[in-house]
């Protein structure tokens, strides 16, 4: 399947002089998305979390730039990750775009809490968002880039449908 049209171009680093060049410019679209103009999912604030700030950059855009490679879990061990960042631009377009027929979207429980996760098959790739009371963290968003990490969502997805936890619109 071609990715969507209406997801926007990715950002690689091929313009940029060096990686922090790169990584600022990174976080100037994320500041632009999510700090400067708020978004929203089907109406509720889209959240950003600053705190604990990570090699000295806030917290969700440090996890949305970075990957686990030994999957252990500790946020100090992720290292950068260009496939990720590359699709800065990706997680606003997503939330913002989550009536888009390519998009699948449920909820699930997940260590105690209620999360919303929105996949774009197409572009192999996922936003996560955490429900709060007033607001939706946005907790993470990824390539998805094994296929039975896929499968594993579309698995998840189906079980949510059975569940009546698909979020579906008119």
């Amino acid at each position: 399947m071609p990715i969507p049209a209406w997801l926007p171009d990715l950002i690689p680093n091929t313009n940029y002089n060096n990686q922090q060049e790169y990584k600022d410019a990174l976080f100037a679209f994320f500041r632009g998305d999510f700090i400067e103009n708020i978004a929203h999912f089907d109406g509720t604030r889209i959240g950003i979390k600053r705190y604990p700030e990570r090699k000295g950059e806030w917290s969700t855009f440090h996890h949305i730039t970075t990957r686990d490679i030994n999957k252990t879990g500790n946020e100090d061990e992720r290292v950068f990750c260009e496939h990720r960042s590359a699709r800065i631009k990706y997680p606003r377009a997503i939330i913002g775009g989550h009536l888009h027929p390519e998009i699948r979207c449920w909820r699930e429980r997940k260590k105690g809490e209620w999360r919303i996760s929105i996949l774009v098959e197409p572009a192999d790739y996922i936003v996560i968002l955490s429900e709060r009371k007033e607001f939706n963290l946005l907790w993470t968003a990824y390539i998805i880039d094994e296929p039975h990490e896929m499968r594993k969502l579309i698995n998840s997805y189906n079980r949510a449908v059975k569940e009546k936890r698909a979020l579906e619109w008119p």
